[in-house]
């Protein structure tokens, strides 16, 4: 199975959701990967979200992508942080209807989004974290159907 996370800028959620999804993997069979539907190419990690994945043992290293058709047509399942990033992402391409969801929707919490951290603190980002990493360790469960 291939998955692809989506956000904005590909330098803070989607990044942070494909490392924790990853942490979770302990075997081959799942791929991971993320992207931005407005990312300039090349552009690191927000730093404060690099220090957050480094607290958690991750691995921060991460250079933005700009989503491409390549993307679309790899991916099994495509996850977007937020609803209206989804929207945009099914009014380019309304065929792929039967794989995008938002990662909150795709584990029935469907009324949540993830959004950028509003302050520039360490805290804020520690609480995105927490909520992305809560939100794919859920989906690893559901794609594993593992526990109730």
């Amino acid at each position: 199975m291939k998955i692809l996370f989506i956000c904005d800028g590909n330098i803070c959620r989607s990044p942070a959701a494909a490392a924790f999804l990853k942490a979770n993997l302990n075997n081959n069979n799942i791929e991971v990967r993320s992207a931005g539907i407005y990312a300039s190419a090349g552009r690191p990690m927000i730093s404060l979200m690099q220090q957050v994945l480094q607290e958690h043992g991750l691995d921060s290293e991460h250079s933005s992508q700009k989503i491409s058709s390549e993307h679309l047509t790899w991916a099994d399942l495509i996850f977007t942080m937020t609803r209206p990033q989804k929207f945009i992402l099914l009014s380019m391409v309304p065929t792929m209807a039967d794989k995008v969801f938002t990662l909150q929707e795709y584990i029935d919490n469907p009324a949540q989004d993830i959004s950028v951290p509003r302050a520039e603190t360490i805290e804020a980002y520690r609480a995105c974290a927490e909520f992305i990493q809560g939100g794919c360790q859920a989906l690893y469960k559901k794609v594993h159907k593992v526990g109730p």
